[in-house]
């Protein structure tokens, strides 16, 4: 049995979230110097390692989470707003193993980094993509969700002044 220490350094928990070794999620623990650290076990010689970050814009869905979001969260008084950030990491790595098994995964959150992350480790390993990009589409549903809010608000100030203006 293998032992593999793997700790993740500069993500935030969506990172953490999105980690597989060969195609299974990997669970970890926030450590005390904000980095994120698994113990994962295996009988294999290599593993895969797939990390991955995808917002909820670029899902097919998008819509329809924005609009019940919207709506649940009293016309956006309450929502949260979505975050500015719209780079995607993609990034998969071999790793063979050995007895001393250390892996340490540098995520760079800057799209002028042309690696999404930078592996620190004594074995050997291959990346098979290892990639950061700026999804414009994101960029773009972020916008028609802003336009859509400010229009509705402009909406209700509109029904509102109608309504007051009947009244009186």
């Amino acid at each position: 049995m293998r032992t593999v220490n793997l700790k993740i350094q500069g993500g935030n928990s969506s990172i953490a979230s999105s980690v597989f070794i060969d195609n299974k999620k990997v669970k970890f623990k926030k450590n005390q110097y904000a980095a994120y650290d698994a113990i994962y076990s295996t009988e294999k010689d290599e593993i895969e390692i797939s990390i991955s970050k995808h917002l909820e814009l670029a899902s097919r869905l998008w819509w329809l989470y924005a609009l019940l979001s919207y709506l649940v969260s009293i016309f956006g008084i309450f929502n949260p707003p979505y975050s500015k950030e719209s780079s995607m990491i993609n990034c998969k790595l071999k790793v063979k193993l050995t007895d001393n098994n250390n892996i340490l995964l540098k995520v760079n959150n800057s799209i002028n980094n042309p690696k999404a992350v930078e592996v620190v480790t004594n074995n050997e390993f291959t990346e098979i993509h290892n990639q950061i990009y700026v999804d414009k589409k994101i960029k773009t549903r972020r916008t028609i969700i802003k336009l859509f809010t400010i229009l509705s608000w402009i909406a209700m100030v509109i029904i509102v002044i109608n309504i007051l203006a009947k009244r009186f």
